[in-house]
């Protein structure tokens, strides 16, 4: 998709055009897009417009608070203007910008649900800060990220995950495990950013275990768009699933787990496999959503084991059948979809 985007390697061929350039707010009127997934995170945002940038390799899409063309325009100028200038730093601790909240579940094979959260830069920030007082009903939260907006923006979405209360947040590992320990704020459950581990994973989980004896931690990416997470992550040797939910939903694989003890790493691991396997044997909730539809009841189960990671012969043989009518199968799904790589056609799917 071209339309909506700023791609830096072009300005000076655009500057030479004839029409408004990129320091033009006119220029940005016809490269309005709106937002998708977004609703729950960020009320209203079904009508507001966004902007796509890339830039020094980096995507990324910024809400621009209007759903006037004219006013929207305005601000995707007011932010080319400060990230040509500045870079991506200064724009991202001035703007509030779209990213995708991956929790990454198990690595073989590799599970994910991911929703569409945004962060809080310093001059948005609202809050208070994190309650002082633990709610017993919930399960108390520790999050790991480097970035403070973003780590703010995770907070936000925490807000949105019924039973769940972010009690700390912090940038680094060992700053969680060196903080005074008191009853309000030991954490049941642990989210870290993967990129925020300032020591080895084995010796991060020995010293979580010493400090908070039963805490579960579970690592997460951050991302700019669902594209990068899949690109990011796709042709596992083990297989994978990605799963998009709403920000309430994003923590799906724990439904019910806290309720019975003990709350152990094992009984997580199979916890979180009896609900992928549920997913790929059985498809949506609702039997057949999205793009889906327009698939055959063989295509749609070949389309989910390849989504699991399977190749052709494994997919033939555990449905009985050939592997040429595998491939036969698989070409038919990629005409209705309308994609042309297996990758495309599990992201198309795997997105509705």
């Amino acid at each position: 998709m071209r339309r909506g985007v700023f791609n830096s390697g072009a300005v000076s061929t655009l500057l030479r055009e004839d029409g408004p350039t990129p320091a033009n707010p006119a220029y940005w009127e016809t490269r309005l897009v709106r937002g998708t997934f977004t609703a729950e995170a960020r009320p209203r945002s079904e009508k507001e417009l966004f902007v796509r940038f890339e830039h020094e390799g980096q995507w990324i899409y910024f809400p621009l608070e209007s759903s006037v063309t004219t006013k929207a325009a305005v601000r995707a100028c007011e932010i080319y203007r400060l990230l040509t200038a500045s870079g991506w730093d200064a724009v991202y601790d001035r703007y509030v910008r779209q990213i995708i909240w991956a929790i990454f579940w198990s690595s073989e094979p590799l599970t994910c649900t991911y929703a569409t959260l945004f962060t809080v830069p310093e001059r948005k920030r609202t809050s208070p800060g994190l309650p002082t007082v633990q709610n017993g009903n919930r399960v108390p939260v520790a999050l790991i990220e480097p970035s403070p907006e973003i780590r703010r923006g995770l907070e936000q979405g925490l807000k949105h995950s019924p039973g769940y209360l972010c009690v700390q947040s912090v940038a680094l590992a060992k700053e969680l495990l060196e903080r005074p320990t008191t009853q309000s704020n030991a954490p049941g459950l642990v989210l870290f950013n993967q990129r925020s581990l300032d020591l080895a994973a084995d010796a991060f989980q020995e010293k979580l275990q010493a400090r908070w004896p039963g805490a579960l931690a579970v690592p997460f990416g951050v991302y700019g768009h669902s594209d990068e997470l899949f690109m990011t992550i796709h042709g596992m040797d083990k297989g994978y699933f990605l799963r998009r939910r709403t920000p309430r939903q994003v923590l799906e694989p724990l439904e019910g787990f806290w309720q019975t003890k003990p709350c152990t790493a094992a009984r997580l691991r199979a916890q979180v496999q009896a609900y992928f396997q549920k997913l790929i044997l059985s498809g949506s909730s609702n039997g057949n959503s999205g793009e889906s539809g327009i698939l055959t009841q063989r295509e749609t189960e070949i389309l989910r084991y390849m989504g699991a990671g399977q190749t052709d012969k494994t997919i033939s043989t555990i449905l009985g059948i050939s592997a040429w009518t595998v491939h036969a199968h698989v070409k038919s799904i990629f005409e209705k979809l309308s994609v042309h790589t297996r990758a495309e056609a599990i992201m198309r799917y795997m997105q509705k």
